[in-house]
């Protein structure tokens, strides 16, 4: 384990910061630019709790970035693109927009569960 990179515990989980320019060292994917874009766009994206910063140094949660991933991945099934892709293009179906209802409310629960509250 590098001097920047910590492993922390919190009662039997176990997450691991790494430094945003050491994340390729222990995973192939994203590669370090398209990490880069997800910190810049942390809000947008729903990427804040994956980012730590000690100092100047740029740390993602590990464990957390893994959580973020499923997150992205159940979201996709209701209707959104993916992370790094746009809303595309809504049509006036009704079932489309059941979809989109349904994703925005999850969407919600989500923002509440990571703030604590209950949304």
């Amino acid at each position: 384990m590098s001097q920047k990179e910590t492993t922390l515990s919190s009662n039997t989980k176990q997450t691991r910061l790494i430094p945003v320019t050491q994340w390729n060292k222990h995973h192939a994917w994203p590669p370090l630019g398209g990490l880069r874009h997800l910190v810049f766009k942390a809000e947008e994206k729903g990427f804040t709790h994956v980012v730590k910063r000690a100092g100047g140094t740029v740390l993602i949660d590990e464990r957390a970035f893994f959580e973020w991933v499923e997150e992205q991945n159940a979201l996709s099934q209701l209707g959104k693109a993916a992370p790094l892709g746009g809303r595309g293009v809504i049509e006036e179906d009704e079932d489309w927009q059941k979809l989109l209802t349904a994703r925005d409310s999850l969407e919600q629960q989500v923002v509440a569960l990571r703030r604590g509250t209950d949304g």
